[in-house]
């Protein structure tokens, strides 16, 4: 498929068991303020708002993270905590792209705090190894600083970077 999704049939994984393996993990006293939840949301954000139309490049397939150029981007600090605690989840449902388990833990994540259920479309495909960052002209900056924006009476050079 060109648009990279379709690797996995919705028969052959059982997103149903794995919604509720990610509701297990969700409450996580030892983690920030007790749920995993956000940080889930903030890989899920990460993976998807790489995505540039303008080249089809980017995105939620890929699960580029897993890789170290990608996770090595400053904005994407902290998720390497994320993506392990998901993988004994990937490990038990290994039929899951890393890309589908990263948006659906979000997808938990929301409802889990009170958000509605969202239906899930699967078949994000993930790439075998970090080639796509230079064939595809892969760079850094195409996610927005945690800090622009963060005051808006200041102008950036008053905001340190990241």
């Amino acid at each position: 498929s060109t648009s990279g999704f379709g690797s996995a049939t919705a028969t052959s994984v059982p997103y149903d068991a794995i919604r509720a393996e990610l509701k297990l993990l969700m409450d996580n006293p030892s983690w920030d303020d007790g749920s995993l939840a956000p940080i889930f949301i903030r890989l899920a954000w990460h993976s998807s708002g790489t995505y540039d139309a303008a080249t089809g490049t980017g995105g939620s397939n890929g699960a580029g993270m897993r890789f170290a150029t990608e996770a090595a981007d400053p904005e994407n600090a902290g998720l390497e905590v994320a993506r392990a605690f998901l993988e004994p989840v990937k490990r038990k449902f290994p039929s899951i792209s890393y890309s589908d388990l990263w948006i659906l833990a979000a997808y938990v994540g929301l409802e889990h705090t009170g958000g509605p259920m969202i239906p899930f479309q699967p078949g994000r495909m993930d790439h075998p190894d970090e080639t796509y960052w230079e064939s595809k002209n892969m760079s850094y900056g195409r996610l927005p600083a945690a800090e622009k924006y963060c005051c808006p009476h200041l102008d950036d050079s008053n905001v340190s970077s990241s």
